[in-house]
């Protein structure tokens, strides 16, 4: 197999706000795009529904030319839930069509919702037949392993984490803002449990204490806007919409605490990204978020909807600066310890070597890497 053959790799478009776009552009700055020769499709983009439509036309388009030109060795696609995997099956068809091997990561934190929820037998079936063609699965979390195991039975699934890049430095902290500064980033939804945050916020207000709450992210900002000013928040809160480069820097420096209160989750780079900036965390225990945050060790885990526990947290981090700075170092060892973009590298370079083995080999490589790719 020569180096002129591709990887065709599929996803938003690297510009757009999201999660998956994020871990995007770290695999591109942190060399898998320089190791392996990398082709990027965007299927999606920000925009209207007809800017989307035409760039999914296009992305079909150009996949289907890469692959009827015999240069791709295999497809890496990227896939959340609802919309998003619709789309993707398209693509796993086409790649199968051609008998490429399909990596297929998912994101979505909803996905196993997604898939049961509510009970329908075709659809159940549709996306088990989807999953059943693709060479290998990669999730982000043990939980989602061990539920796509009971969902597709054999499929090889493994476990990589995002990537998350550690800031060389960053501007001393409580130096511009003179209030406890409550940090939220994430798309402004009932899903991210931002609308308890308010709640829990509301109740801080009501005592008597100061703070200033960011809700950085796309989405419901009329909404956000609504629900703060019914809850007398709109002294306390600023929505900068979905923030990047040195305004991100700047409130992930300024902030007191990072609290992500949602109700699905996958791995989410803003839980990962406030832990690179040695920031205390407070976050629900769903999705992928268990893997990474021990309670009281490297950050606070609570049931999504406890807002009296989540006010009580908030509360405990805005008062004690002993309790910030113990999770806040240990929040930054776990992440360069664990999610160094050069370690994820590695790892995604293991399962591309994997998919390109001959087919009577591949099951003994599979088994002797499954142990290093799972920890």
């Amino acid at each position: 197999m020569t180096r002129s053959r591709i990887i065709l790799m599929l996803g938003p478009a690297i510009t757009s706000p999201g999660g998956i776009a994020s871990v995007v552009r770290a695999y591109q700055t942190h060399g898998l795009f320089q190791t392996w020769p990398i082709v990027y499709v965007p299927t999606t983009c920000k925009g209207s529904s007809t800017s989307k439509f035409i760039m999914l036309l296009r992305a079909l388009a150009a996949a289907t030319f890469q692959l009827s030109m015999g240069r791709v060795r295999l497809v890496h696609i990227h896939s959340a839930s609802y919309n998003s995997f619709w789309r993707k099956s398209l693509f796993i068809i086409l790649s199968r069509c051609f008998r490429k091997p399909v990596v297929l990561h998912l994101h979505g934190g909803a996905f196993l919702s997604f898939y049961s929820q509510p009970p329908n037998p075709i659809r159940a079936w549709y996306i088990q037949d989807l999953l059943a063609r693709v060479a290998t699965l990669i999730v982000l979390s043990k939980k989602w392993k061990d539920a796509l195991t009971e969902i597709c039975p054999g499929i090889p699934i493994r476990i990589i984490g995002n990537p998350v890049i550690v800031p060389a430095q960053h501007d001393p902290r409580d130096t511009q803002e003179n209030v406890p500064v409550i940090l939220f980033m994430g798309r402004l939804e009932q899903a991210k449990g931002i609308w308890d945050l308010f709640e829990a916020c509301a109740n801080l207000a009501q005592r008597g204490h100061a703070f200033k709450l960011v809700c950085a992210g796309p989405g419901g900002t009329q909404e956000a806007r609504s629900r703060a000013s019914d809850h007398h928040l709109t002294a306390y809160i600023e929505l900068p919409g979905w923030i990047e480069g040195a305004t991100k820097h700047y409130w992930l420096s300024q902030a007191t605490m990072l609290v992500l209160p949602s109700y699905y989750e996958g791995l989410p780079m803003s839980l990962l990204e406030a832990m690179a900036y040695r920031l205390p965390v407070i976050a629900t225990a769903v999705g992928g978020i268990p893997d990474v945050i021990v309670s009281e060790e490297n950050g606070i885990l609570i049931q999504p909807g406890d807002i009296p526990a989540l006010t009580e947290q908030i509360l405990r981090i805005k008062d004690s600066s002993s309790l910030r700075q113990r999770l806040g170092d240990a929040a930054l060892k776990t992440v360069s310890t664990s999610y160094a973009p050069s370690r994820i590298v590695s790892r995604l370079s293991e399962i591309y070597r994997d998919c390109e083995l001959p087919s009577a080999v591949l099951p003994a490589a599979r088994s002797s890497h499954q142990a290093s790719l799972d920890k």
